[in-house]
Order: C-alpha cells, then sequence, then structure tokens
C-alpha cells in the first residue's frame, strides 16, 4: 500500500479538513492524497465541488466577490 511503498504513518495520509478562522473569513484547508497526474483535475472537482455546496446551502453566504484556493502538495 501506500504507507509502505512511501514510508508513511497511515494517519499522514487519511485526507483531512484544517479550519482557520481569522478576522475576515474563514480558511479552510483540504489534505488529500491523489496520483501527481491527477493533481490538477482533482482539485478542480473538490473545489468545484466546496462551492457547489456552499452556494446551495441557504444559511451560507459568501460575502465576498473574491476567493482564493491554494494548493499545498509535498512533491
Amino acid at each position: 500500500m501506500l504507507e509502505g511503498k512511501y514510508f508513511l504513518s497511515k494517519r499522514n495520509i487519511e485526507p483531512a479538513i484544517f479550519i482557520t478562522p481569522t478576522d475576515n473569513w474563514i480558511t479552510l484547508q483540504v489534505r488529500y492524497i491523489v496520483e501527481v497526474r491527477d493533481r490538477r483535475i482533482i482539485h478542480n472537482k473538490l473545489a468545484s465541488r466546496i462551492l457547489e455546496v456552499l452556494q446551495g446551502t441557504p444559511e451560507i453566504t459568501i460575502a465576498s466577490q473574491t476567493m482564493t484556493v491554494t494548493s499545498v502538495s509535498s512533491n
């Protein structure tokens, strides 16, 4: 499996979401493992799905017209 191939512990490869509230917004950082060639496609699908869910939730309003989505890969 992935853990043995790259000498990672299981907790290092589990998907995770990290939330950081600030004075002006909430930053969501999503960590997930994908093949390097699929990274851009998967990132786009995740960002699109997150935005779709947020826009479809009446209790959540996006106050800014500007969005920044940043992906950081350790590879």
